[in-house]
């Protein structure tokens, strides 16, 4: 028995494919807009780029204690 208000259409089905892509470009767009923009950060001032630098490292020695399973 289908349910009410739940009616599904040939346009809705074509529609979500180009609501898919458009969503895929819109997030491509703000990844390289955020690389832009913390790439000015980091040139521009030196707080910034000491921040990314500790994240960095954080993260690679983050890793690198889970690959090694370290416990501290």
């Amino acid at each position: 028995m289908p349910k009410r208000g739940k009616v599904l259409h040939k346009e809705d089905r074509k529609n979500s494919v180009g609501r898919l892509l458009f969503v895929i470009l819109a997030v491509i767009l703000q990844i390289i807009w955020f690389w832009f923009f913390l790439y000015y950060l980091t040139e521009s001032y030196l707080w910034a780029s000491i921040f990314a630098r500790v994240v960095s490292i954080l993260m690679v020695f983050g890793g690198i204690c889970q690959a090694n399973q370290c416990l501290y």
